[in-house]
């Protein structure tokens, strides 16, 4: 054997030696990125989580915080005052203009509320705040509206002093053509007002809530029945408003126990999903739910194997060209 045939042998041996442990490195790395993929799409998705959990507990309390800075409003009291002891009926008006003003300021500031009304104990609307677009707010001074035998007032008229009552989310009407307001999911916020803790009337107010849903994008929320309030599928929304049935044991069969009003994490070969829950003031609670299929991060990681081994192999048939030519002589 000539020295040439000697160095052609020895030249392979040593690309094969250092390929077997590269590929066998390239293997064990690829099975160690989709396990910390996983865990990095696991950590993120919960992190989102408890950011978007935090901003509707924050929105929610928010609103409950107005609710009740309203039901103690020296406006209000004075206006309740004046009908105990039956003023002039020009100073009663007055009264009443002074604490609709007070309503009008606050939903031009927050822009969050569709309607603030102010109810006597029979429904009869006193006072009232209306806009279409959360921008353009008016009063609204003669009204015979009643609204006794809506939920929220009978519900409401029940609880004993200032306790709040939270509706599940309803869909508006649609109450005019164009109007931005139709079919927009809100949230009726009540509670009874009054002094010496009899309840002489209540303040409702009727809560946007389009603008936290949007932010949710993939993630999914449901209420404490089980009902979703938010899917990336729109035709899985509302199962107990319009009557589908369509409810979270339909979705995660075997997952409604271990997480409806829980937080945490739950991982299977199919999916990772964080949840957590989400407390409201009135002491119900949801749950939000952000998942990812592990088929896509599988995918990803294929994807990297195949573009790691094509490296690895160009490289190797690179060298071992170039380690022929350079021999020649």
């Amino acid at each position: 054997m000539n020295i040439s045939q000697l160095s052609t042998k020895l030249t392979i041996i040593t690309f094969l030696i250092i390929l077997a442990p590269a590929l066998m490195t390239s293997i064990y790395a690829v099975q160690m990125s989709k396990e910390t993929l996983q865990e990095l799409a696991l950590t993120t998705q919960t992190a989102h989580a408890k950011v978007l959990k935090q901003y509707i507990e924050s929105f929610l309390e928010e609103v409950a915080g107005d609710m009740l800075l309203v039901s103690e409003s020296m406006p209000l009291k004075l206006f309740l005052q004046s009908q105990q002891v039956e003023s002039e009926p020009d100073e009663l008006e007055q009264l009443r203009h002074n604490f609709a003003k007070e309503l009008l300021r606050l939903a031009q500031i927050r822009k969050t509320y569709y309607q603030i009304r102010y109810l006597d104990k029979t429904g009869q609307e006193i006072v009232k705040i209306s806009s279409e677009d959360l921008t353009h707010y008016s009063l609204v001074w003669q009204t015979s509206q009643i609204q006794s035998d809506y939920p929220y007032f009978t519900q409401t008229a029940k609880l004993s002093g200032q306790t709040l009552f939270i509706s599940p989310i309803l869909f508006s009407p649609a109450n005019s053509t164009g109007s931005e307001k139709a079919h927009q999911p809100m949230l009726y916020y009540a509670m009874n007002v009054g002094e010496n803790s009899q309840p002489e009337g209540m303040v409702v107010f009727d809560v946007a809530i389009s603008g936290f849903l949007k932010l949710l994008g993939e993630a999914r929320l449901v209420d404490q029945e089980g009902y979703f309030l938010h899917h990336p599928e729109e035709s899985k929304l509302r199962g107990k408003d319009l009557e589908t049935s369509y409810h979270f044991s339909g979705e995660y069969p075997y997952l409604a126990k271990q997480i409806l009003g829980e937080s945490g994490v739950y991982k299977t070969q199919e999916l990772i999903l964080s949840h957590q829950k989400i407390k409201l003031p009135d002491l119900n609670v949801w749950t939000l739910m952000i998942q990812n299929d592990t088929q896509e991060i599988s995918e990803n990681v294929t994807r990297f194997y195949v573009i790691l081994m094509v490296i690895l192999v160009s490289a190797v048939l690179i060298s071992l060209v170039f380690a022929v030519i350079v021999k020649r002589p």
